[in-house]
């Protein structure tokens, strides 16, 4: 769980619905334009260049956390952060990302459960059909992994929009 987050994360979610309701879905941020996911709310991804805003401090907690847990010398910073937020019927088919370590923080999980699907889901290899792992959303969940693993997300069956944050650092 992101240190924090009791504060964090009703600003986060109220700045976000607001973001959702005056920016259109920014559809993709692959340069094809392809989307992974469908029914969703799709943010610009530079939210953690937005000084004064809680997403300037999410992102600071995001990459002390991931800095305090990979240890090392050299430090990891963020490259591009952004939001999705779910709809009945949200999925995303598998995919990796650029970078060292990248993030899904659940800022609002919606509801949950696995009769409601979104689950997180890792593949131990790509083109593989089926995930080797999976993460159930919680609120206040913080998960990081490897860039280069594929994932992908389970269909969302929920009435509730989930809210989350990704990101990658490098």
């Amino acid at each position: 769980m992101l240190p924090n987050r009791p504060a964090l994360n009703p600003q986060v979610r109220e700045a976000l619905l607001i973001m959702a309701g005056s920016v259109p879905d920014k559809g993709s941020h692959m340069p094809t334009g392809k989307s992974f996911f469908d029914k969703k709310w799709l943010s610009p991804n530079k939210l953690h260049l937005l000084e004064d805003t809680p997403f300037w401090d999410l992102a600071r907690a995001i990459e002390a956390t991931a800095n305090r847990l990979r240890g090392g010398s050299a430090s990891l910073s963020i490259t591009s952060m952004w939001s999705i937020i779910s709809r009945t019927g949200m999925e995303g088919r598998p995919h990796d990302h650029k970078g060292v370590l990248s993030v899904a923080y659940y800022v609002d999980a919606g509801i949950s459960g696995d009769h409601c699907g979104g689950l997180l889901q890792f593949y131990a290899e790509a083109g593989r059909a089926d995930p080797t792992h999976s993460v159930s959303p919680k609120t206040g969940l913080l998960v990081l992994f490897p860039s280069a693993v594929f994932h992908s997300v389970s269909r969302y069956t929920g009435t509730a929009p989930r809210i989350v944050i990704s990101a990658n650092l490098r």
